[in-house]
């Protein structure tokens, strides 16, 4: 089970997992689940849990069309810029991978904004500003316990 958090604090957006995958054998192996995009004009960092083959193909695509839009524009792109192209790839995604299991998030710090989170829930793709984003957290205690939430 995976652990990704990212949640603000005062200067940004704090962002950690853990490293353990898990074969669809069952076999376990330690790989990085946080990728910082090199984009000069829009720091942002990428964090997913389960279906690490298809993570990264959307993250690649995520970095490719936001540093294209960057160069394009000549100026840093907003997280209304950057969330529609989080929902643009993940609908063309949608079609293709109907029932494979993704969560992600990227955390982005635009240079005249404050930070946000945007959060694709297997579902859909919303924004995040003042929240914890947990990603793989399937255990409710655990869940509850990473978000500060009290058990229902």
């Amino acid at each position: 089970m995976t652990i990704a958090l990212g949640f603000p604090y005062s200067d940004g957006i704090m962002v950690c997992s853990d490293s353990q995958m898990t074969y669809p054998t069952g076999a376990k192996y330690t790989d990085h689940k946080i990728f910082a995009g090199e984009i000069e004009e829009f720091p942002c960092i990428f964090a997913f849990a389960d279906q690490s083959g298809l993570a990264n193909e959307i993250k690649t695509k995520i970095f490719k069309k936001l540093a294209r839009l960057c160069q394009e524009s000549g100026q840093s792109l907003s997280i209304e810029d950057a969330c529609g192209v989080v929902e643009s790839i993940m609908n063309e995604q949608g079609r293709l991978y109907v029932d494979l299991p993704l969560e992600f998030f990227l955390a982005a710090y635009p240079q005249n904004e404050e930070p946000a989170i945007i959060h694709f829930d297997g579902k859909s793709v919303n924004v995040k500003t003042n929240d914890i984003v947990t990603l793989g957290c399937g255990n409710e205690p655990l869940r509850n316990l990473c978000t500060g939430q009290q058990p229902a």
